[in-house]
């Protein structure tokens, strides 16, 4: 018998298994989302995280929940580090330029150094291109987020532009098998340890049984594999003056995350003619939980001995980058949504 069982074992393993039977499916680091609350929420507040390296992230909700511009904002935050965003354009053809310019992202017309845009038109082909994209970046040094959009508009190539499929429903099962196929093949071997992040974003339709819950396309792989699933939706804004809606909250729901994170749920302000206003998101959740106190009536907030409204706090924190550490850290410092008290109603965007 030997000296040593667990090394016999471990050769043994190796053999059945090949190199990479004890590799941990380590995370690299974090993605930012783009927003300091989802960030910190996914940290459980005691870490300021993001969407893991190396992992996938399911995205599903209601058409216009702000699901395409959520995945868009954490493109901004790789674009800022040196990374490559690649937009997976499937049958849905929504994406517009102009508006991820307006996020704040490069989007040129041609590939370019932290930007592509490659258009799929069938689950077969969107896998194909998930794979390649993986292989020739899991070793990069810089981030490289991969956005699909959406899953829900591609089907299998079976079922794809041909004179039965156009009149027919393609079969739903069809769909969600292939879905689980292709998470079980190599793909997500080469993520693990890697740099790149899939954020894969699926319709919420109503259930075909009556009574029954809300579904989301193609089937359970997608819950399955991801190691964070967000539920989105939206609440518009009401100018106060022209009774225009200008904007709208982002909803963002933690229902599932393997980073040690918290379900939760955070709102972030999107602006349709000016993208994220990180500063009203940030403010807004002090004010919201209590961290930030009023003073007296007419809309005042306490802020370092004056009495500020809440959009002049904002204006602060947008225009002077000392306030906006000071806030900054004292939506780290707050300890989160537990250690505070919320109160109801988002106030007055339209000031």
């Amino acid at each position: 018998m030997s000296a040593d069982p667990i090394a016999d074992l471990c050769k043994t393993l190796s053999k059945t298994l090949g190199e990479g039977a004890f590799e941990n499916p380590s995370i690299t680091g974090w993605a930012p989302t783009g927003s300091l609350i989802l960030d910190m929420h996914l940290g459980g507040w005691k870490s300021r995280r993001g969407y893991p390296y190396g992992k996938v992230v399911d995205v599903f909700g209601r058409p216009r929940a702000g699901k395409s511009s959520m995945m868009l904002r954490c493109g901004l935050e790789c674009q800022k580090q040196g990374g490559l965003v690649v937009f997976v354009n499937t049958n849905e053809q929504g994406f517009n330029p102009e508006w991820g310019i307006g996020l704040g992202l490069a989007c040129p017309a041609e590939p370019a150094h932290d930007w592509m845009l490659i258009n799929v038109f069938s689950l077969e082909s969107m896998g194909d291109a998930l794979e390649d994209i993986v292989k020739a970046r899991y070793t990069a040094d810089e981030p490289t987020i991969i956005i699909v959009d959406s899953v829900s508009a591609a089907c299998c190539s079976a079922y794809t532009m041909n004179g039965k499929a156009v009149s027919d429903n393609t079969p739903a099962a069809a769909n969600a098998k292939f879905m689980h196929e292709l998470l079980r093949r190599g793909l997500l071997y080469y993520m693990s340890g890697s740099k790149v992040v899939i954020l894969a974003s699926r319709h919420q339709t109503d259930s075909p049984r009556m009574f029954a819950k809300d579904t989301v396309t193609h089937g359970s792989a997608l819950e399955f594999y991801s190691w964070v699933r967000l539920k989105m939706s939206r609440t518009d804004m009401e100018d106060r003056d022209g009774g225009k809606a200008h904007g709208a909250w982002i909803n963002t729901k933690v229902v599932r995350t393997k980073v040690g994170g918290m379900y939760s749920e955070t709102s972030s302000p999107l602006y349709y003619n000016g993208g994220f206003n990180l500063g009203l998101e940030n403010v807004q959740f002090l004010i919201d939980y209590q961290f930030i106190k009023k003073s007296g009536g007419g809309g005042y907030y306490e802020w370092e001995g004056q009495k500020l409204r809440k959009f002049d706090i904002v204006n602060l924190y947008n225009t002077n980058g000392v306030i906006q550490q000071v806030i900054n850290k004292m939506v780290i410092e707050s300890g989160g949504p537990s250690a505070g008290k919320k109160l109801t109603g988002k106030g007055d965007e339209g000031e």
